[in-house]
């Protein structure tokens, strides 16, 4: 039986998406089955119905480590096909199985990164577009032409489609428009931007700078259209940095470890998805805030903006400040433009169902699970391999729902307790019976056999043995002192529920001092964090400190008479003023993260908003007939020509190695070389139609080989797929091509 099922397994970005998509229909077009698949595993190679598999990702370890098993072993013709996000480092590809695998890259440039760390290219396909497509877009835009013309009128129309990411330099476009304009050109042309709703502060004062759509907001084929109603394209592609700390939803993270489809919470104190990462390398200023309250500095880039408000007048003045701050609404401001009379927020956390799903949890530990009448077992196995559960395992449920009993020990075990495989212990003074007979209390009610040791030191350790809860524990709240945490996804509970977990914890590791002032110590960082937003949620308006310079760790403190005089509250966020500002220079990489829904996220504690690169954009607007304005850099100058488009020379190169796995390549250009290209293609318009009619006949018919029938037949020959006689003689021939094919 020939296979006639080809997997297909996309990196979820939107470029990415857009090439399997197109493979896809190609596979139908040619009577085969294309299917969308996360990950693919031996055994789906394995299949006879299945011809094949090809993987959509980028060259880095971190994206195609799933994919390399897979392509080892699996019997079917089968394709890596990559674009890159830098180049690999050497010892990296020396000490592992990528270098067994061979890719098919997205340009020569993509190649020779590759083959410079000693990996196989077999071949290069660039990505394609659908070219017919492309073509049609005229028939189906009267009103998006009539709509754009009618604001430009006799103005040289310029489009924009990128997102508002630092690697699209929408800064630096906005900074070669406000060249351009103090020159005098302001009214000789218009740019028109399909991108986010904050790209627009980087053009406030830019009156010929028109937002008519935002990223994402409109279908493929409208934003076709848009480009074929604009003159030109431009392209002027080339935050925080990586060890900011973001609250996600099972633990606090630096920015630089955060991926897409994490949960972080946002400014409206709920949790929702990222779906995009972005980072890039940045040499400039860096803003540093110290809210009150907080021994902790937050760094970001100028433009980075911040949810704050400004101080009323009356802020020391607590009743009527606070009959004021319940009608104020916050607003966001970017961070060179705070200033000591702001106050920055941080959001309270709102309740919200939860539960918590044990056997996800622990599926991916090393002991092998079962999951039998809602309860999770381990698994044993015999001398035949034959696998049981053994009648001595003690189970735990499929799903908790916190109860005050859980809280409770949980609370101890964040506090004074450790795990192992074996279960969990908590260790008390041998002087605090009370607390040693609720431990052993607490640990039987969970079905774990409870056990007490009196060591050295007066010191009493209260073991509960059970392997599964052992797991569980320590994945929930870390296994060691400095891993410790409060899983973020719980502060959603009810404050009478988290007022139990939190009473707990502080029996462990609170005291008060002779002010009445109370505080919680602890040497991890990201404890300390959670219980800053913690207690934020129960009421109280707690201080961070950071002890680690004399060997303490971190402390949160706060009191339960605040005067309310530094900080204040309501019922949604805290309000912490300014206490200094500062600048310091920084080169290196910043991040930044695109969130659905809410556009923001909680870094350090406090509100932040969301601040790319293959040019398909450009690929595209050449397919609609539109030159573009771009610098000539690798892989842009692999598919267009300065034959019909305006491209310059970028001024620098830069490697920097931003993680173990690789270093980023940059290709570095100043708004003034922007603003002179835009100029002078504005002077080809108005000047010498004929030229420019040239230039868009030639984009066009240029573009006809990179259509998806012609670039991604050579995908299919990687896969030894059988391709259609008229297929050939449309790619030998560009013969009309028969879409029913079967």
């Amino acid at each position: 039986m020939v296979g006639r099922t080809v997997y297909i397994s996309p990196l979820q970005a939107d470029s990415m998406l857009n090439q399997a998509n197109l493979f896809k229909k190609l596979l139908q077009e040619c009577g085969y089955e294309g299917v969308f698949k996360s990950t693919i595993t031996v055994e789906d190679l394995d299949k006879d119905d299945v011809a094949g598999a090809i993987w959509f990702q980028l060259a880095s370890i971190n994206f195609i480590g799933d994919a390399i098993v897979p392509y080892i072993l699996g019997r079917k013709p089968k394709v890596l096909y990559v674009t890159i996000e830098g180049v690999l480092t050497k010892g990296n590809v020396v000490h592992s199985n990528i270098k067994r695998c061979e890719f098919v890259a997205v340009s020569n440039f993509v190649k020779e990164c590759l083959q410079s760390v000693g990996l196989k290219v077999r071949k290069v396909v660039h990505h394609a577009i659908d070219w017919k497509l492309c073509g049609e877009v005229h028939k189906r835009n009267l009103i998006q032409r009539r709509q754009i013309q009618q604001y430009a009128k006799d103005r040289v129309k310029f489009i924009v489609v990128a997102r508002d990411d630092p690697r699209k330099n929408l800064k630096g476009l906005a900074d070669a428009m406000k060249i351009l304009n103090k020159k005098g050109y302001e009214k000789d042309y218009v740019v028109f931007l399909i991108s986010d709703e904050s790209a627009k502060q980087k053009f406030q004062g830019i009156n010929n700078a028109v937002f008519i759509k935002g990223f994402g907001g409109s279908a493929h084929e409208f934003v076709l259209g848009y480009m074929a109603c604009c003159d030109y394209l431009i392209h002027p592609a080339f935050c925080l940095p990586p060890d900011t700390k973001i609250i996600c939803y099972d633990g606090v993270k630096p920015i630089s470890e955060v991926k897409e489809g994490d949960l972080v919470l946002t400014h409206k104190g709920r949790f929702r998805r990222v779906t995009r990462v972005f980072k890039r390398y940045y040499k400039g200023e860096l803003i540093g805030i110290k809210p009150v309250k907080m021994d902790r500095w937050i760094w970001m880039t100028p433009e980075h903006p911040i949810l704050a408000i400004k101080k009323p007048w009356c802020w020391s003045k607590r009743k009527l400040a606070n009959e004021i701050l319940s009608k104020i609404q916050p607003f966001w401001i970017m961070a060179k433009d705070i200033t000591k009379k702001h106050a920055v927020i941080v959001p309270k956390v709102k309740d919200d169902d939860i539960s918590i799903n044990t056997y996800k949890l622990l599926k991916d530990t090393s002991k092998k699970l079962v999951l039998k009448d809602d309860m999770v077992y381990t698994v044993s196995r015999n001398q035949f391999g034959a696998t049981f559960i053994h009648p001595n395992v003690k189970p735990i449920p499929a799903t908790i729902n916190p109860s005050n009993e859980f809280l409770e020990l949980s609370g101890y075990y964040i506090a004074e307790g450790c795990s192992d495989e074996n279960g969990i212990a908590i260790c008390f003074s041998q002087l605090e019976k009370d607390k040693i007979e609720r431990a052993l209390e607490l640990i039987s009610k969970f079905g774990m056999k409870p056990r007490l040791t009196l060591s050295t030191r007066n010191r009493a350790i209260q073991w509960g043995t059970g392997r599964l809860w052992g797991l569980l524990f320590g994945r929930l709240y870390g296994r060691k002192a400095h891993e410790k945490r409060v899983p973020p996804f719980l502060l959603q509970l009810p404050k009478d529920k988290l007022e139990i977990l939190f009473k707990a914890m502080f029996e462990g590791d609170g005291y008060i001092d002779k002010h009445n002032y109370h505080y919680y110590n602890t040497v991890s960082e990201e404890l300390a964090l959670e219980t800053f937003l913690l207690l934020t949620k129960l009421g109280y308006l707690p201080s961070f400190y950071d002890e680690t310079n004399t060997n303490h760790g971190y402390k949160v403190g706060f009191s339960k008479n605040e005067r309310f005089t530094r900080a204040k509250q309501n019922e949604q966020y805290m309000f912490l003023p300014i206490e200094e500002i500062k600048v310091k220079p920084y080169e290196g990489y910043v991040y930044n993260l695109e969130v659905e829904e809410d556009n923001s996220y909680v870094a350090e504690c406090i509100a932040v908003h969301n601040c790319e690169g293959f040019g398909l954009p450009v690929l595209e607007a050449m397919a609609v007939g539109r030159p573009c304005i771009h610098a000539d850099y690798p892989p842009l100058n692999e598919f267009t020509s300065p034959d019909f488009n305006f491209m310059f020379n970028y001024v620098d190169k830069q490697a920097v190695k931003c993680n173990i796995y690789q270093y980023w390549l940059f290709h570095i250009f100043t708004p003034d070389m922007l603003a002179e290209m835009i100029a002078y293609a504005i002077d080809v318009y108005k000047n010498n139609k004929d030229e420019y009619q040239e230039y868009c006949t030639k984009a066009r018919e240029h573009t006809k080989n990179w259509d998806y029938h012609v670039k991604y037949v050579e995908l299919m020959k990687e896969l030894n797929l059988v391709i259609p006689r008229e297929l050939i003689d449309y790619v030998k021939h560009g013969l009309e091509w028969i879409t029913e094919i079967r």
